[in-house]
């Protein structure tokens, strides 16, 4: 796996979105990038030690996102070198979930009585209204991919990495280092299946790349993944 690798996966990401109609906004507000300092020292700061909600609303109001879906909760994708090598350097994936559940601009219109053409966003204060009185969800899925040199140590913190929940030491092992594509569509499969079987069952091309993105995931290096490591459960 290498920087250009990550690159070429991210271009799909959009299309990824678009084609499960999840897609609502790229963030065009500065220059695409995929190391961590895009993201501002506020977010940074606060990542990993306060609640979920003020990190959520601290990402959103700094512009600390790649890619908005179209129920408010978004991607991050970054990486560090180390000495331009990246296998000994950082990778992180994240997909923040939002805390809470309201309906889409043109849900909301259509549970009025109105389309997006009869209106606009004339309606858009109302909406507003909507969104602040939400409420939260029940429970909240974000989900984050990491592989890190630094911080691996054998049997006890595995260089690549699956975490779910916030504020949680459960780690998933995985013997791959994923692409961006790769990290989306298991969000997708698992926290918006309707919309990722839709497009899977009337997309041969969507099913297609579903299917070969796996092959574009690199295999963790055995120096990094030992064998007594494998004796436990992981992701192949």
């Amino acid at each position: 796996m290498n920087l250009a690798a990550i690159f070429d996966s991210m271009s799909n990401v959009k299309s990824i979105l678009k084609e499960t109609e999840l897609f609502k906004l790229e963030n065009r507000t500065r220059k695409k990038s995929i190391t961590i300092d895009k993201f501002s020292d506020e977010f940074i700061k606060i990542s990993q030690k306060t609640e979920y909600d003020i990190l959520y609303k601290t990402a959103m109001k700094y512009g600390d996102y790649d890619y908005i879906l179209t129920d408010d909760s978004f991607f991050q994708f970054s990486c560090t070198l180390n000495n331009e090598d990246l296998e000994t350097g950082s990778i992180r994936y994240a997909y923040f979930q939002n805390p809470r559940e309201y309906p889409t601009y043109n849900d909301f219109l259509k549970e009025n009585g109105f389309s997006y053409h009869d209106c606009g966003d004339e309606l858009l204060f109302e909406y507003e209204q909507e969104i602040a009185e939400s409420k939260f969800r029940a429970v909240i899925y974000p989900i984050r991919y990491d592989y890190d040199y630094k911080l691996y140590k054998p049997i006890h913190h595995a260089i690549s990495h699956l975490h779910i929940g916030h504020e949680s030491n459960i780690r998933i092992t995985l013997s791959k280092i994923i692409t961006p594509e790769k990290f989306v569509i298991f969000v997708l499969r698992n926290i918006y299946r309707k919309h990722w079987s839709k497009a899977f069952n009337n997309s041969q091309e969507f099913r297609e790349l579903c299917m070969k993105c796996k092959l574009k995931c690199a295999e963790v290096k055995d120096m990094f993944f030992s064998e007594e490591e494998k004796n436990f459960l992981h992701l192949k």
